[in-house]
């Protein structure tokens, strides 16, 4: 996401940074937060555009609540099964552990 982001305009940019800084703020938001119980908005969103980087990297929040223009872009949930599996097992190979998803807010302020 970060590589999508750097790639808008910089008035896109600083308006993303700010709507992000806000969003980790009023939220309380924390990347050791349990996701299935974290709440956000999602700074990526754009009045009168949508999604800053729904072409490019659709972040996985987005995925797995269909985030979607149209049902036929869904990918089918036996795809969207194995790559979960496939990075899950990639994170535990790189980190040596599980490696949960973080909010879009924290993902896209993240320094990693």
């Amino acid at each position: 996401m970060k590589n999508a982001v750097s790639e808008l305009p910089l008035a896109l940019q600083e308006k993303l940074a700010a709507r992000t800084s806000a969003a980790i703020e009023k939220y309380n938001l924390r990347s050791t937060e349990d996701p299935e119980t974290a709440t956000y908005a999602c700074p990526l969103f754009e009045q009168s555009i949508g999604c800053l980087v729904h072409s490019t990297a659709k972040p996985f929040p987005c995925i797995a609540h269909a985030c979607y223009e149209r049902r036929e872009d869904l990918p089918p949930d036996e795809l969207l099964n194995s790559a979960e599996t496939a990075i899950e097992t990639l994170n535990i190979q790189t980190y040596g552990k599980r490696v949960s998803p973080l909010a879009i807010p924290l993902a896209v302020n993240s320094t990693t």
